[in-house]
């Protein structure tokens, strides 16, 4: 009979983590508890208002998603599910303390003992869930230890200013806080402690049988990483870069090698977002090692470290050097060699050819060549993916290839690579062909774009920095009836004409805000005039603004299109 790798069962929360179930514990290392009440992520006031609504409604239960646990039970290490399991112990622990204040105090260690805090014969107490190391402590201060334990933290208490009695995030206290405030108002409009009693029990109950959640048992941690890209709940699920660190750690061989290991990737995180460090992991495999989907990532990681018996804080610290150069590519700061190209390329979110620059910025030997390497992304973006209107991700495999051959040979064989290049694109009539014909343009594309023909008929940079201007439709948008009558046009023509590229230039914040729907003979002798962007100054020439101007104007753009985007 096959091995199973993994199974999946339905849980109410009172089974899952009754006395009869494993233990659960956080890897020691992974990242902390992170919900909160704040901002578009107020994921304790959605499921508190959730779950009132579920009880009060006639539906049987409320499906809270899958909790992914790795492990025979020893406990059970938790992968996925931190982040609902800790947010519910704390209702129960909101409820518990409120019964306790009530005078039913063995009801309160009825609650405890079976879903909070087990207590064996020898009176050790053991958590049910124990949290990663950034926040265990907290946890059981908290939230696991009963009001009576003297070593409880009282709730609303004064913190510290400084010193290891202050949380280092107030994730943990607010949790406590927020449910235990939300309970109180739930019961407080009761006429006596009985109703409230009742209340109480009657939200327990709810809460304990009513709410389900699917427990998948996996057998390792790429079965889990295979499990995750099926899974959508209200968790932050684990990702990929959570699977490396993890491993990074299970593999130091003692607990300072897993301490540098840990700072070491603490430092990655604080350059990125959450949502940024996955994909920087995949495009340094890429610059290095070819091209990957995600799905294959950890796996390929995993057997890279374990065969090349690579020490983790090796690893890891080869990881931090990379992700610096990464970071400087999507977020360059002014003075570095292209700043504009790459802040550009990053407002466009077009992502693809990072593997290839990470890899031009390693090993080129001249602020030259790495120049080069940027054009050519440059160019290629926009003559294959906003002219050609073909799909950036088919780019991907190529500048994967390149960056390994890069890395390789180094600039010798670059003009190879711009060869390849060349032939994936439109030639420069189809180039200026298609470009006469652009519009509808994404506002940061079209930003770009204008910026770049600006810059190649002589505009300085300063003059046309991102913060600097504004996308100006000169027949607005939504067009006045003076600018209808002088088009002699519908509003729905007008709207179509607005969109194309020659219709588009660039202005200062304040002057592009103060034209707004004015005609074109008060935005050019007021505002156009006087512009220092060539691009924009150039419309004095014209007497009026319709169709056959627009046409005319993106006709000569099309024209120096191929110049300004050479390859």
């Amino acid at each position: 009979m096959p091995k199973t790798i993994f199974n999946v069962d339905s849980y109410s929360i009172g089974a899952l983590l009754s006395s009869d179930e494993p233990l659960y514990e956080v890897p020691k290392f992974q990242r902390r508890y992170s919900w909160s009440n704040s901002g578009d992520n107020a994921q304790w006031e959605t499921l508190w208002e959730d779950l009132i609504t579920a009880k009060t409604s006639t539906q049987p239960e409320y499906f809270l998603g899958t909790i992914v646990v790795i492990g025979n039970g020893k406990p059970f290490t938790i992968i996925d599910g931190q982040q609902r399991l800790a947010t519910l112990i704390a209702m129960f622990a909101a409820i518990r303390d409120h019964l306790h204040e009530l005078g039913e105090k063995e009801i309160g260690k009825e609650i405890q003992k079976k879903l909070i805090l087990r207590t064996d014969y020898r009176g050790n107490q053991m958590p049910i869930l124990t949290l990663g190391v950034a926040d265990r402590e907290e946890f059981r201060q908290y939230i696991q230890l009963p009001l009576d334990d003297p070593a409880r933290i009282p709730l609303y208490s004064k913190l510290p200013k400084t010193g290891p009695g202050r949380p280092r995030t107030n994730f943990i206290r607010g949790l406590l806080e927020y449910y235990y405030g939300k309970i109180k108002d739930y019961v407080q409009n009761l006429p006596d402690t009985r109703a409230k009693y009742d209340q109480l029990i009657d939200l327990q109950e709810f809460l304990e049988k009513k709410i389900t959640m699917i427990r998948i048992e996996v057998d390792s941690d790429i079965m889990a990483a295979t499990i995750f890209e099926t899974l959508n709940d209200r968790g932050l699920d684990l990702s990929v870069s959570d699977l490396v660190k993890n491993h990074l750690l299970s593999i130091c061989r003692n607990e300072k090698e897993a301490t540098d290991v840990f700072s070491v990737w603490e430092a990655i995180v604080k350059m990125f977002s959450d949502e940024a460090i996955s994909p920087f992991l995949r495009h340094q495999w890429m610059s290095r090692s070819g091209v990957i989907t995600e799905r294959q990532l950890y796996g390929a990681l995993k057997k890279d470290i374990t065969d090349r018996r690579a020490s983790p804080i090796a690893v890891t610290r080869q990881l931090a050097e990379d992700a610096e150069t990464y970071a400087r590519l999507l977020m360059p700061v002014l003075g570095d060699t292209c700043a504009w190209e790459l802040m550009s390329l990053s407002e466009m979110r077009l992502r693809q050819g990072l593997p290839f620059l990470m890899a031009a910025k390693a090993v080129a030997k001249s602020e030259r060549e790495f120049e080069r390497a940027v054009r050519l992304v440059e160019s290629l973006t926009v003559r294959y993916t906003i002219v050609g209107n073909r799909n950036p991700n088919q780019l991907e495999r190529v500048y994967a290839k390149w960056a390994v051959m890069l890395r390789d040979k180094g600039f010798g064989d670059f003009d190879t690579i711009r060869d390849e290049a060349r032939k994936m694109c439109p030639d420069d009539k189809d180039f200026s062909e298609n470009f006469a014909s652009l519009q509808d343009l994404k506002a940061p594309q079209a930003r770009y774009i204008l910026r770049k023909l600006a810059q190649y008929r002589g505009t300085k940079e300063v003059e046309i920095a991102m913060t600097k201007v504004d996308l100006e439709h000169i027949l607005p948008q939504n067009p006045s009836r003076d600018w209808l009558e002088e088009l002699g046009c519908s509003s729905e023509q007008a709207e179509a004409w607005s969109q194309l590229l020659g219709n588009l230039t660039l202005m200062s914040g304040p002057w592009n805000r103060k034209a707004s729907n004015k005609t074109f003979v008060e935005k050019r002798d007021t505002y156009y005039v006087k512009s220092k962007i060539t691009l924009t100054s150039e419309l004095r020439s014209y007497r009026k603004w319709g169709l056959t101007q627009i046409q005319k104007r993106q006709k000569k753009l099309a024209e120096e299109a191929p110049s300004a985007w050479l390859i």
